[in-house]
Formats: structure tokens, sequence, C-alpha cells
């Protein structure tokens, strides 16, 4: 009798077991592939990070190892303590989107929100009645924000009212990219067992569904528009451009590793990052690879970049180890590195000619763009829960006590242009 109740049990457990030992066993072989080589500790920042070769399937070189970069908040700069102007309170954790003197905000409890960026007051609130967990795209007087209900809503932006609203195949989990009379959204396939997701182009106007592509891995990032095409960058270390009227993939690049933010364009150029501290400049007509560099760090924050009038492009790419690196745009040569000292949850915002980089817990650092030099130290008495915004005179965070704050910088105008 015990032997058969014995028996029984484990008939039950052992498909478990073996369900959790495949699960541990894939992500292994996840984490093994996308590991970076250390090997040879190099000094110095500038002669650390050598170019790679220019064929994309090229053997890389060894990464350097870490190499102790200068930290932000070691050079003396002013700090400047904010209070705050206003605070609203917020059904769950904000997504903030600033645009024409408003504060677009939506929620994890499904509430989408108009603030006046000023006052704070609220000047109008939807609810979509299901999680968000991105920010929503203010364009051409309407707001756009995809929902787990696996629906986008368009809702106009001075009152609200809805306009339209399209429902995909799955959960949409980044913010919508619009450009010119298109809005570009992607979903899952609402399935846990693979990961593939699929691209919809919309007409802005109407939501009408124009086509759709499947790509053959999951996307964590928003879809990237450029001058007629559509960049994207996937889970199965591809990077994707499509036709944006027809959907037609044009060209395909392979990456080494996975790829989890957006891409960003400089000029004739796709820039991308990947995982494993790779980042890839391609061509943007032909797909191919111009040139690479190896970060030796973990990277999943999206490439930012900025071009003064006059000067050539910069790249910053932010990365998991707290650094920033501000690469050349045409060589991908490395010009200048620090740490910030904390988490880097959040891509660099450009000001300008400076640059905000938020360090996750309660500072923000204004950098001189062009070298890197600490201008002042933003000390905000809240952590940031989601992206800030930084405008002229205003900096807009929430934080994870469930409010929406503005931080008024000025007196101390030097700052932020």
């Amino acid at each position: 009798m015990f032997k058969r109740l014995e028996y029984s049990r484990w008939r039950i457990y052992l498909p478990v077991l073996i369900g959790l030992a495949m699960v541990f066993g894939l992500l292994r072989v996840l984490v093994w592939a996308s590991r970076p080589v250390s090997t040879n500790p190099v000094p110095g920042v500038e002669n650390a990070l050598p170019a790679e070769p220019a064929e994309a399937d090229a053997e890389q070189a060894p990464l350097p190892a870490k190499i102790d970069l200068p930290k932000i908040a070691e050079t003396g700069a002013p700090e400047v303590k904010l209070t705050p102007s206003w605070e609203l309170k917020l059904a769950g954790n904000g997504f903030l989107t600033l645009a024409g003197g408003r504060l677009y905000i939506s929620t994890t409890a499904g509430e989408v929100k108009a603030v006046d960026a000023a006052t704070g007051a609220t000047l109008w609130t939807y609810n979509v009645g299901s999680w968000i967990a991105s920010r929503p795209t203010s364009s051409g007087g309407v707001v756009y924000v995809g929902s787990t209900d696996h629906t986008l809503y368009a809702l106009d932006a001075q009152t609200g009212v809805l306009i339209w609203y399209f429902k995909s195949q799955g959960e949409i989990l980044s913010s919508p990219a619009v450009e010119g009379n298109l809005v570009f959204i992607y979903s899952d396939n609402n399935h846990i067992y693979d990961l593939m997701n699929r691209v919809y182009a919309l007409d802005a106007a109407t939501g009408t569904l124009l086509w759709y592509f499947d790509t053959k891995g999951w996307m964590a990032s928003s879809p990237a528009p450029w001058a007629g095409r559509l960049y994207l960058g996937c889970y199965n270390r591809v990077v994707y451009a499509l036709d944006q009227k027809t959907g037609e993939e044009r060209w395909t690049f392979p990456t080494r590793s996975l790829v989890f933010a957006s891409p960003a364009i400089s000029g004739d150029k796709v820039i991308c990052c990947a995982i494993d501290g790779r980042v890839y400049a391609i061509s943007e007509a032909a797909g191919s690879q111009k040139w690479s560099r190896s970060l030796q760090e973990f990277i999943w924050l999206s490439p930012v970049m900025y071009q003064a009038p006059g000067d050539p492009p910069l790249l910053f790419v932010g990365t998991y180890n707290n650094a920033i690196y501000a690469l050349a745009g045409e060589t991908g040569d490395v010009l200048w590195a620090c740490s910030v000292g904390g988490k880097l949850e959040y891509p660099p915002q450009v000001l300008a000619d400076r640059l905000a980089v938020f360090n996750g817990n309660d500072r923000i650092y204004i950098l001189q763009a062009r070298d890197g030099k600490l201008i002042s130290t933003l000390h905000v008495p809240y952590d940031f829960s989601s992206l800030p915004q930084v405008s002229a005179d205003r900096l807009y965070a929430c934080s994870a006590d469930g409010h929406v704050r503005a931080y008024a910088l000025q007196p101390a105008g030097a700052a932020v242009p």
C-alpha cells in the first residue's frame, strides 16, 4: 500500500521536476551565450577599448578587464537640493511624457492623465481598466497608449476623449512609436511557451491596420521609425529593418547577444546595443556593419544620440555597472567615460549641450555633453520609479510612494540650460 502511494506521488511530481530542470537549463544556456569574456587588464580608458573587426561575424578579441572609471560624485561640483513645487497622488506607479506644456501620465492602475506641467492641475483622466506598463506617446494632438488588455488607445490630447482603439493579438508592453501618419506598436503573441512578437503599422488618424510583421524573437523595447524604415531589436540576436509603408523586410543584421534596447539613428547609421556589451553601427541602407565597439559591461538601456552644430555626432551608452560612455558616432572611439556611483536604470537625456544622467536613487548629474565635465548635481528627496522628464526649468519624476512631483530648477538656473 505504501509503495503504491509513494509511486503515485512521484508520478505527479516527476513531470514538474523535469520541467523546472529544463527551465533552469535554458536560463544557464542564455547566460553562458551572452557572457562577456574578460582577460587582459588594461589601464586607462583611452587604450582599453580597441575597435573590433569590420565584419559582423569576425572573431572578436577578448574584452578587457573592468576599468576603474572616474566617479562623477568625486569631481567637487556643486550640489543643488531640490524641493517639490507641486505633487500629485497617483493610482499605481506612473510613466511620464512631457509635451506642449503638459505632462501625460499613464499608470499601472490603468489611468491616463493630462496634467498642467506648471501647476500640477489635472486636466483630464481616462481609465482603460487594465495595467499599463509604458509611457504614453504624444504626437499631432493625440496621445497613444498601449495596455496589457491587448489594446492601443488613441486619445484626444486636449480633452482625453477616445478617438479610436485597436485590438492586438497580445499585451502591449512598450510605448507606441509615431512617424508621419503612421503609428507602430508591437505585442506579444499571448503565449507563454515561445517568444515571438507581432509588429503593427496603423493609420494614425483612424487606427486602421495597414500591415503586420511577425518577428522570430521577443522584443522588450519600442520600434524605432526613421526616414521610411522601421528598426527593431530582438531577443533572437537580430536587428530588423522594415519598410514603413509595406512592412517588407529590407535587411536583418545578426548580433552576438540579445538586444534589449531600441536602436538609435545617427546619420546613415543604425546604432544598437547588445547585452554582452557590444555596440554596433549598421549601415542604414545596406544593413552591413560600419563599426563595432566592445564595452566590458552589460547593456540594456537604449543608446542616446547628440550632435552639436558643426560637430561630429556623439553616442551616449549607459551600462549595468553604472557607467556612461561617450562614443564618437563615426568611429565608435571612446571619448570619455565615468561612473555615476549609483544604479543607472534609465538612459540619459540630452538638454541642449548638456546631458542629464539619472543614477536611479535620488540624484541627477548635469554633464557637459562634449567632454563629460560635471556642471552640477541635483539632489531630490525621493527616488525615481520611472524615467524622469527634464525641461529648461523643471524636473518631473514619479517615485515609489505613488506620487508624481515637479521640482523647479530655479534659482539654480546654471544647472540646466
